[in-house]
């Protein structure tokens, strides 16, 4: 396990990686845990964030840190956050559609039975180009 940069890269200075995580309860956690890192566990010494914004911030308020963080906070924080490509494909809306950026997760509605007047008034939001804005406005990719 690497616990300094310089045991990455000998260029690099001897500082040590710090590893954000989100709380292992979140999905995205889930997510990263299956597609990144398979049977490797992550450091007991990551930082858990209680939300992606947390973990952003603490990304961006350490330059020796590193974690992950889902599309739309990264998209929100895109003048602060590096992110990386995976297998040589860029986490851009149109490989995430397109599936080339294969570190994604649907994330669908679910509920007991038929949806409720208000669940269903809800759905149509989302999927109107009201709701499309905002989902655009806070960094996230709509569906299509």
């Amino acid at each position: 396990e690497l616990k300094y940069w310089d045991e990455v890269d000998p260029s690099l200075e001897h500082q040590e990686i710090v590893v954000v995580i989100r709380d292992l309860s979140g999905g995205a956690y889930e997510v990263f845990q299956k597609a990144i890192m398979g049977e490797t566990l992550i450091s007991e010494n990551a930082i858990q964030s209680p939300s992606m914004g947390a973990l952003a911030t603490k990304i961006v308020e350490n330059k020796w840190a590193i974690g992950y963080a889902g599309y739309g906070v990264y998209n929100k924080n895109i003048d602060n956050l590096f992110a990386f490509k995976v297998d040589g494909v860029e986490p851009t809306e149109a490989n995430i559609i397109d599936g080339s950026y294969t570190i994604q997760r649907p994330v669908m509605f679910i509920m007991d039975g038929e949806p409720t007047k208000a669940q269903q008034a809800f759905i149509d939001y989302i999927y109107s180009d009201v709701g499309k804005a905002a989902i655009i406005d806070n960094g996230y990719i709509p569906s299509k």
